[in-house]
């Protein structure tokens, strides 16, 4: 017989989601692509709850419900006989969610993730303490080496200078001003 169930994880996941819809609502009142931004805060209202949505919120409520993935995973795979049967069947369910839930209404969905991420959980939960720290050794190695790159990169972009203006002269650049003249809205064409 099992103990009465313990109620706090359930209120900070509770509390993690209220959290989690604070922040999204944003990105549902404005634009789901880029959320709040300089053009859309219009009142002063408007930039100083943005402001404290972003100091007081983004992110934080995403590390709470982390932290309860974690634990929920502790908790589902102490039971040796049912643990890892249930743990499959809920991340799987949590993959669906995900897929369905980034397909038809949020592009912004994190169920996916966490599904896929229990499912690797479960490939190392037999594996050697060995094998873990090379895994994790070659995973932070490739995230480090990734974001050299990123940064390399766009230093690279930014010393040639990003914003060149393309010269098209001649025949072709007469055909593009004309398409685009022909365009509603469009009174002159810089080129």
């Amino acid at each position: 017989m099992t103990g009465p169930r313990d109620t706090v994880p359930d209120v900070l996941r509770g509390f993690a989601l209220w959290g989690i819809i604070l922040v999204n609502v944003a990105y549902f009142s404005h634009s789901v692509d880029s959320g709040p931004t300089a053009s859309t805060l219009l009142s002063t209202g408007d930039a100083i709850a943005a402001f404290l949505v972003f100091v007081l919120a983004q992110g934080k409520f995403y590390l709470i419900f982390s932290f309860l993935f974690g634990y929920s995973a502790h908790y589902v795979l102490r039971n040796l006989e049912t643990g890892r049967r249930r743990w499959w069947w809920r991340s799987a369910g949590l993959v669906i969610l995900g897929v369905a839930h980034a397909s038809f209404l949020f592009i912004g969905d994190i169920l996916f993730l966490y599904g896929l991420l229990g499912i690797v959980l479960l490939a190392f939960m037999a594996a050697a303490k060995k094998v873990i720290r090379r895994w994790m050794a070659w995973i932070y190695g490739a995230f480090a080496f990734f974001a050299v790159a990123v940064v390399a990169l766009v230093w690279s972009v930014e010393a040639q200078g990003s914003a060149r203006r393309v010269n098209v002269t001649g025949r072709e650049g007469l055909r593009i001003h004309r398409a685009l003249r022909r365009l509603p809205g469009v009174d002159s064409c810089p080129l």
